[in-house]
């Protein structure tokens, strides 16, 4: 079965991410939002996701992101 990244802009509560990551065909690499309630309920769901808490507007460039994931996901998989 093929698989799928998913990087979720405005996660929100993570419903979305649970639907998607429940179908056994999407792996979640990044979340997006800059709310910190939101934050919490996304790391019971998700504790190994990187998530970029920052406000995004026009001036965020995609490779800020990226990068910020990259780094992110190295460092909480290295501590386990």
């Amino acid at each position: 079965m093929k698989k799928y990244t998913l990087i979720s802009l405005f996660t929100g509560v993570s419903g979305s991410s649970l639907g998607f990551h429940n179908t056994g065909r999407i792996i979640e690499v990044l979340a997006v939002d800059n709310d910190s309630y939101v934050q919490k309920c996304f790391y019971l769901n998700f504790p190994d996701v990187p998530f970029y808490s920052k406000p995004i507007n026009r001036n965020t460039k995609g490779d800020e992101l990226l990068q910020f994931a990259n780094q992110e996901f190295y460092t909480i998989n290295k501590i386990k």
